[in-house]
């Protein structure tokens, strides 16, 4: 009732982020999947997990944050707005932003830690 005739949406698609999250990175390399299997481009933020396992001795606080970001939200398509701040394609862009691990590939190719994928 009240969703047209539908099926209620999951219960969690209807959370929200505690707020609009602003995280900066590097953009780092991946497997070039992107516009070659998928049909368009991606950019991956660099995590350092390395800091989350105690193997780097520290990290800045752009870096903190994005670690932050990635440890605490639940894997998931989200909306988003993406910037790139230098070069022939600086500019504001919406994106659809990827929280989480890649379940369609598999062996050397498969995501082993959770990533954030920005389309």
């Amino acid at each position: 009732v009240g969703h047209g005739g539908m099926a209620p949406p999951p219960a969690r698609s209807l959370r929200l982020l505690e707020a609009p999250a602003r995280i900066q990175g590097r953009v780092v390399r991946g497997f070039g999947r992107g516009s070659s299997q998928l049909g368009f481009p991606t950019a991956n933020m660099e995590i350092r997990w390395d800091a989350a396992r105690g193997a780097a001795t520290a990290i800045d606080a752009e870096a903190q944050r994005v670690l932050g970001f990635a440890e605490r939200t639940a894997c998931g398509i989200y909306v988003a707005w993406g910037r790139v701040c230098d070069g022939p394609d600086q500019g504001v862009y919406k994106v659809a932003m990827s929280v989480g691990w890649n379940p369609h590939f598999e062996g050397d190719e498969a995501v082993k830690d959770k990533i954030i994928e920005a389309w």
